[in-house]
């Protein structure tokens, strides 16, 4: 998973509570704290949507987009994550393992995006 630039490494599924704790309150928050009057933006995938998520923002009075249902398709890291599956599926050497993924995708990035998206 990337959020604000980081990556986190989880085996299994994650929960309404770790991604408050791993994401928005070790990341999320102190960057909103630093940048007044951003708009937080997130799909509705189910820790996103959960109380206890919607509850912790709302607390920590993090302004969120509101998020049609079922419109992945207005959400422009989606675009993202197809540029960034085309770029892995030409690589000679794919990722073994997920140190190698986050490698990967940082050299896309970091070699890329500048020209994915043009202000």
């Amino acid at each position: 998973m990337i959020g604000l630039g980081h990556f986190f490494h989880y085996k299994r599924a994650i929960n309404a509570q770790t991604y408050v704790q791993d994401v928005l309150q070790a990341h999320l928050v102190p960057y909103a704290a630093m940048h007044r009057n951003i708009v937080f933006q997130q799909d509705n995938a189910i820790v996103h949507k959960a109380r206890y998520t919607q509850q912790f923002l709302e607390h920590s009075n993090v302004q969120v987009l509101p998020w049609p249902a079922l419109s992945p398709d207005l959400n422009p890291i989606e675009h993202l994550w197809d540029y960034l599956q085309r770029r892995l599926d030409c690589q000679d050497h794919r990722p073994q393992n997920a140190d190698d993924l986050e490698h990967s995708l940082r050299r896309h990035c970091n070699a890329n995006l500048r020209h994915f998206y043009r202000p």
